[in-house]
């Protein structure tokens, strides 16, 4: 498949290839498609993975269906319009991976009486020791503020 699209000039797959491209990103609020991958499933499905940046939220993860054109284009999202140009999903139904499970959601909340953090909690950063204790006081996060980079010594 990958190999049929090398002569699309701007599909953004030819971009493994060394093609420059261009394009307009989904005009959502769910900016993108971008720092994602195509994934197919073991019963032939595509999806996109993808991040989108929402600022001091981090990265939040989407996974989009994902659909061919006759022209060897792919269509991140659905088309509801049938302009060729797919839109973001919120709610779908989960890719058919060829086995059955549960639909599960992580944590939304956290008791803080462990060594580490819950799986929910993401970081734009990787957390050091002198930002936060989870153990100066159990059942609490303790945060501890910073400085930001660069401030001249008469600030600090």
């Amino acid at each position: 498949m990958l190999e049929g699209l090398r002569g699309l000039p701007g599909n953004p797959l030819a971009a493994l290839f060394g093609t420059t491209f261009s394009g307009a990103a989904w005009s959502t609020d769910i900016n993108g498609p971008h720092l994602g991958a195509w994934v197919d499933t073991p019963a032939g499905e595509d999806w996109f993975f993808h991040f989108q940046d929402l600022d001091a939220y981090g990265r939040v993860v989407h996974l989009q269906p994902m659909k061919w054109r006759d022209d060897g284009w792919p269509v991140m999202g659905v088309d509801t319009d049938g302009d060729g140009k797919g839109d973001p999903v919120r709610p779908w139904r989960k890719p058919n991976t060829g086995a059955s499970s549960s639909i599960e959601a992580p944590p939304t909340s956290d008791e803080f009486n462990g060594p580490r953090f819950g799986l929910q909690w993401q970081w734009q950063a990787n957390p050091r020791g002198d930002w936060m204790s989870l153990s100066a006081a159990q059942g609490s996060l303790r945060l501890y503020a910073r400085l930001p980079p660069g401030l001249p010594p008469t600030v600090q």
